[in-house]
This record gives C-alpha cells, sequence and structure tokens, in this order.
C-alpha cells in the first residue's frame, strides 16, 4: 500500500510540469468555479492609460507572496506554462506585439528539466500598446493564463476592455483555476 500511494505522488509530481501540445482546431474547457484560490499567492492588477491620441498603455501588475512563482513568457522551454496575455479581438484596436517585462526575468538552470527557464520570482509588471481603430463603441473579452507555481496550478483571468464615450476601461472579472482538455 505504501509503495503505492509513493508511486502515486512521484506520478503527479512529474506530470505536473509536462506541456500538452496544443491543437488549435477543437478544445473543451472544465472549469471549477466552485475552487478555493490560495489567499494570498498572487494578485494581479490590470490598467489602462491613454498615450496619445489612438495609443493607449496596457499593463498587467502580477503581485506574488514569498515562493509562489511563474514562468515568464520570454521563456524559450517548453516544459512550463508561461504566463500569457491575449486579447480576443483586432477589429476594434491592435496590440503591439512587443511586451516589456519589468523587472526583466533573469534565466535560471532548472533541476527538474535541465534546461535554462526564465522564472518570475518577484513582483513583475507587463505593459504592451494598444492602438484604436475605431471612435465606436465596443468592448472586447481578454485572457490572461499562467501556472503558478509551486502549487503546479493553472490559472485563467479574465477581462473586459471597454471603450465608450471617448474613454477607455478595463475590468477583471473572473479568476479560476482552469484545466483545458484538448481533442
Amino acid at each position: 500500500m505504501n509503495k503505492t500511494v509513493a508511486f502515486f505522488f512521484l506520478l503527479m509530481s512529474f506530470s505536473c510540469g509536462t506541456k500538452t501540445k496544443q491543437v488549435k482546431e477543437t478544445f473543451a474547457t472544465v472549469k471549477n468555479e466552485e475552487a478555493q484560490l490560495p489567499e494570498g499567492s498572487f494578485n494581479i492588477e490590470l490598467q489602462i492609460d491613454k498615450v496619445d491620441g489612438e495609443l493607449y498603455s496596457f499593463s498587467t501588475s502580477l503581485e506574488l507572496d514569498s515562493g509562489a512563482y511563474v514562468v515568464s513568457p520570454f521563456s524559450e522551454d517548453e516544459f512550463y506554462g508561461p504566463f500569457q496575455i491575449s486579447i480576443l479581438d483586432s477589429r476594434h484596436l491592435i496590440i503591439d506585439e512587443r511586451l516589456l517585462e519589468i523587472p526583466k526575468s533573469v534565466e535560471e538552470n532548472d533541476p527538474y528539466i535541465n534546461v535554462p527557464v526564465r522564472f518570475v520570482r518577484e513582483n513583475t509588471v507587463y505593459k504592451q500598446n494598444i492602438k484604436l481603430l475605431t471612435e465606436e463603441d465596443f468592448e472586447v473579452s481578454g485572457l490572461i493564463e499562467f501556472v503558478l507555481e509551486p502549487s503546479c496550478k493553472p490559472y485563467s483571468v479574465e477581462f473586459i476592455l471597454s471603450y465608450h464615450s471617448d474613454t477607455m476601461t478595463i475590468e477583471k472579472t473572473k479568476t479560476s483555476i482552469d484545466y483545458k482538455i484538448y481533442r
């Protein structure tokens, strides 16, 4: 019995960091809406500021508790799920592909997979520019996804970017633990 339990925990520890190859055609998302988010492990704040004319600055502030970390979007490993930001519309705005990470993550050699990985271990701000393409009112959805380590839990943070009466605003709408099942 003890060997079975030990084998199960060993199997779970290896499967936690395994990256699943994404199939873009079809996937189902199983959301655990009742899941309790660990208190104090992270916080995400969103901000949008007008820079000039049709140009806006979109900031995502990631605050981590001591010991918590995520993988940088600039990490080149293929093992962990990196911090990703996406806005799901291109008809009303253009997202600048250049993402700034402040402070920049530092590459470390990961002892489990023995390759360089860029871990984000401190509070970090991600910035990118957004260009407005229309003056009409709109709302678009956005999503931030990442795996919080060392708990190895995948999180999704949903938000709405709105433009009404010449004012752009952003609102975080939901944070959940999501597991994606690809078909």
